[in-house]
C-alpha cells in the first residue's frame, strides 16, 4: 500500500517537473506519469475495497485522467 503511494507521488512530482521545464520529451513523461496515477491509484482502491479511503480519491483522479488523456491525444494529433 505504501508502496503505490509512493509511486503516485513519484508520478506527480514527474508530471510536475516536466510541465514546469519544458523537456522536449514532456509528452512521454505524461503519458507514463498518468498511466502510473491510474495503476496506483486503481490497485489501492482495490485494496480499500469500494467504500474505502480510495473510493472518492480514485474517482476524482480517474476523471482528471481521462481529462489529461484526451488532452495529450489532441496533442499529438
Amino acid at each position: 500500500m505504501k508502496l503505490l503511494a509512493v509511486i503516485a507521488v513519484v508520478g506527480l512530482v514527474i508530471y510536475g517537473i516536466s510541465n514546469t521545464i519544458e523537456i522536449p520529451f514532456a509528452t512521454g513523461w505524461n503519458i507514463l506519469t498518468t498511466s502510473l496515477f491510474c495503476f496506483a491509484f486503481t490497485k489501492a482502491r482495490l485494496i480499500s475495497g469500494p467504500e474505502g479511503w480510495g473510493s472518492s480519491l480514485h474517482k476524482s483522479l480517474t476523471n482528471a485522467t481521462q481529462h489529461l488523456h484526451l488532452s495529450v491525444q489532441i496533442t499529438l494529433k
